[in-house]
C-alpha cells in the first residue's frame, strides 16, 4: 500500500506542502504514506472549490494518455455510486478516500 500511496497517488504538482522532492515524472514525492494522503487531501479539496465534476477531476488526475481513465471513472462511478457529472464537492470526501484506497488496493 505504501508503494501505491507514495507513487501512484502522488500529487503531481510539486509545490505541494510537506512534499519532499519530486521524481523523475514530476510528481511530488513525500517521507511517509500519511504526508502523500493529507496532500491528495487537500487537492481534492481545492478542486472541490473548482467546481469539478467527477469526469473532469479523473481525467485530470489520470489523464487517458497515462491510464485507463474510462475503467478508473467507472470503477469510481460504481463504488460511490455517482454518475460521472456529479461534482466532486457533493461527494463525502471520506468516502471518496475509503472508496478510492479500496480501488487502489485492489488495482
Amino acid at each position: 500500500l505504501q508503494a501505491l500511496i507514495n507513487n501512484d497517488e502522488r500529487p503531481s504538482i510539486t509545490n505541494q506542502k510537506d512534499a519532499t522532492g519530486k521524481d523523475k515524472q514530476g510528481f511530488a514525492t513525500f517521507d511517509t504514506p500519511e504526508a502523500g494522503w493529507q496532500a491528495l487531501y487537500n487537492q481534492i479539496d481545492k478542486d472541490k472549490g473548482r467546481d469539478l465534476t467527477l469526469d473532469e477531476f479523473t481525467n485530470k488526475y489520470a489523464p487517458p494518455s497515462e491510464n485507463d481513465t474510462t475503467a478508473y471513472l467507472k470503477s469510481l462511478q460504481k463504488q460511490l455510486k455517482v454518475n460521472k457529472s456529479t461534482k466532486i464537492a457533493d461527494i463525502d470526501i471520506m468516502l471518496f478516500f475509503s472508496k478510492r484506497s479500496k480501488i487502489l488496493v485492489r488495482n
